[in-house]
This record gives structure tokens, C-alpha cells and sequence, in this order.
């Protein structure tokens, strides 16, 4: 009897040792996991389209009323961060922009977009896919092409403007963006607009200092825009909303 109960005992021991150790490790994992994936603020370790806040974005879109007159700006935070309606004084414009969304991630919507079928499209997109998701610009341009072809497809009559990437202003501060991809980026950009026959706003050159990053009068972390640059921003666009 008494070699039984050490045995039992010590079979119990092991067993809660070797089940201590498997949820230390699942636990491991999760946290090692969460931390790929809160990088920034941003989900780098899965496709934009699987984070909380761009499933939220898009339940809130899903809810909104369809106006084929609609003016859409499309893009990541730069565009949601934009109060368009009152920087353009226009009451049709809506804004569809998430931040840190993709290329993939507007492709991932982009039966929303057609759903709404709006009459303009204001696009700008790119800069997350170089930032936090490591693309090169042929492999952004790829899905770039599909978007712009896409549209061309499903909303013929549809306006469709591409707006250049901005680049960014990592000699005040620490942004791990080369401006080179950005700008060879928005080159290519151009060309593709131009095939397609759609028209290519130039905003980088409207934004940037001598040196080609984001002019600091217009920044406040190098990246976003304040409220002086989306003014620039929105009466380079004016033009275009007749």
C-alpha cells in the first residue's frame, strides 16, 4: 500500500509539472505572438484585414447610406484622418480611410467600395506596405494594378484619382521609411494612372522641403499630417471636385 501511494504521488507530481510546463509555453507563444502583432500599433504579423479595428471600420461602413453622388476618400490614416466634408466644403464627400490599412487591406473592401458606387474615388494607399509589412514597390504595385483594374471593371463611370504617397520626415524624426521606396513608388504610380486613364495628383511635391521629406511645418511625428498640411493637402484638390 505504501509503494502505491508513492507511486501515485509521483506520478501526480509529474503530471502537474509536465501540465505547468505546457501552459507556460502556450502562454509564451500568445505573448511572444501579441507583441508581433501590437508592433506599432499595427498588425505586422497578420493581414491588415484580420485586426479589430479594421473589422470595426468596416461595421461601421456597412451601416451608412449609399449616395451614387458620394465623393469617397479611400486610403489609410492619413485619409481618415481627414476631416474632408468641412476642409472641402462639401457635403458629399465621405471618408473610407483606416489606419494602417494596405493595399491588401483596400482590396480586401473593395466590394464595399463598389458597393457604394460613389462618383469619385480619391485614392491613397501604399505607405503601410513598405512601413509595416516590408513589400517591395513591384509587389505593392501588383496589387495596386489589381485595385485600379478592378475598379476600372466594376465602376466604369466612376472618377478615379491616385494620389501620390507622402514621404516621410525621418531627419527629425526616428521613422524607419526610406523616401526612395516612396518616391520610386509614386513614379510607377503615375505610369499606371496614365495607362489606365485615370489622373495622378502629385501631393508629395506639394508637401515635402528641399531635401524630399515631409516638410516639418506640416508634421507633428513625421508621418501624419497636421491641420496646416491637410489644408495644402485639400486645396490641391479643389480643382478636382468640380
Amino acid at each position: 500500500m505504501f509503494w502505491n501511494n508513492t507511486f501515485l504521488f509521483k506520478a501526480s507530481l509529474i503530471l502537474n509539472l509536465i501540465l505547468c510546463g505546457c501552459v507556460i509555453l502556450v502562454f509564451m507563444k500568445k505573448t511572444n505572438l501579441r507583441q508581433k502583432i501590437t508592433k506599432n500599433n499595427i498588425s505586422i504579423s497578420r493581414p491588415t484585414y484580420e485586426t479589430a479595428y479594421y473589422k470595426f471600420r468596416l461595421n461601421q461602413f456597412a451601416g451608412l447610406p449609399h449616395n451614387q453622388a458620394a465623393i469617397m476618400f479611400l486610403g489609410d490614416s492619413l485619409t481618415e484622418q481627414g476631416q474632408w466634408a468641412e476642409l472641402l466644403k462639401n457635403s458629399y464627400v465621405i471618408n473610407r480611410g483606416i489606419n494602417g490599412d494596405s493595399t491588401a487591406g483596400v482590396l480586401h473592401r473593395l466590394d464595399g467600395v463598389i458597393a457604394d458606387d460613389p462618383s469619385k474615388i480619391f485614392l491613397m494607399i501604399g505607405t503601410n506596405d513598405i512601413w509595416n509589412q516590408n513589400k517591395s514597390v513591384s509587389q505593392i504595385l501588383t496589387n495596386y494594378r489589381l485595385i485600379l483594374e478592378t475598379l476600372k471593371d466594376k465602376l466604369p463611370q466612376t472618377k478615379v484619382y491616385i494620389q501620390s504617397n507622402l514621404p516621410v520626415n525621418n531627419n527629425n524624426f526616428t521613422i524607419k521609411i526610406n523616401n526612395n521606396q516612396i518616391y520610386s513608388l509614386n513614379s510607377k504610380l503615375e505610369k499606371l494612372a496614365e495607362e489606365l486613364g485615370y489622373t495622378y495628383i502629385d501631393l508629395a511635391t506639394k508637401l515635402r522641403d528641399n531635401d524630399g521629406q515631409l516638410n516639418s511645418k506640416y508634421t507633428l511625428d513625421g508621418v501624419h499630417l497636421n491641420g496646416l498640411g491637410y489644408g495644402v493637402w485639400a486645396e490641391v484638390l479643389k480643382p478636382f471636385l468640380n
